[in-house]
């Protein structure tokens, strides 16, 4: 009943217990995969993440928090031409 009157945006499962979570509480997975020094292309991170914590978050939301954390100067990027398809993400690293 609690958090039907929250208005947080984001519901996480953490150990067995549904619970009301910022916006951002997933983006400490990403970060845990790029770093300060090289650049990274942004779909092995994001595979990378998905693999490495499986969450249930699907990959558009992953896509979706790099592209803001890049709009918000939290990483730097650099187009690469790499990608999928018509999906060209780059690369990025943490602002350092």
């Amino acid at each position: 009943m609690a958090l039907r009157n929250d208005n947080t945006p984001v519901r996480a499962n953490v150990n067995g217990h549904i619970l009301s979570q910022p916006i951002t509480f997933y983006d400490q997975f990403l970060i845990s995969q790029i770093s300060a020094r090289r650049f990274r292309n942004v779909l092995r991170i994001i595979g990378e993440t998905l693999g490495r914590f499986p969450v249930g978050v699907p990959d558009w939301w992953y896509q979706h928090r790099v592209e803001y954390l890049i709009s918000k100067g939290v990483l730097d990027y650099k187009k690469d031409g790499q990608g999928i398809g018509s999906l060209e993400l780059g690369s990025v690293r943490l602002k350092g």
